[in-house]
């Protein structure tokens, strides 16, 4: 277990045999999750939806990273957008600082109603 669990523009590149599949965006969250210790921060960033197109598999909206906080008991420290690498044409990124509160992560059926595009 780890007091500082970080993504900085991978978890959009999971998919399954070089293909999306909404189950590998899962499993990435969810093994961020099980690496952190309860106190531990997850800090994560990835494209904006709408932004980056082609770049990966998935997409995220602020609104992902609030569902994702209030189904997992996890406190937002701070969320936030800013162009990547200042591209500012279609470049946005979303960004999180996550707290865990609590071991229990939210079951597959439940992560797919999150607010995530797939390529």
């Amino acid at each position: 277990m780890f007091g500082v669990v970080t993504d900085f523009g991978t978890s959009e590149h999971v998919g399954i045999d070089g293909k999306h599949d909404p189950r590998a965006f899962y499993n990435c969250w969810l093994n961020k999750h099980n690496m952190c210790e309860v106190g531990g921060l997850i800090i994560s960033e990835n494209p904006k939806t709408g932004n980056w197109l082609g770049h990966g598999f998935n997409y995220v909206t602020e609104d992902f990273y609030k569902k994702l906080a209030e189904a997992n008991a996890y406190e937002i420290l701070e969320l936030g957008e800013h162009p990547a690498m200042g591209n500012t044409t279609d470049g946005l990124n979303i960004y999180c600082v996550l707290r865990k509160t609590s071991d229990k992560f939210m079951t597959y059926q439940k992560f797919k109603t999150l607010s995530f595009k797939t390529s």
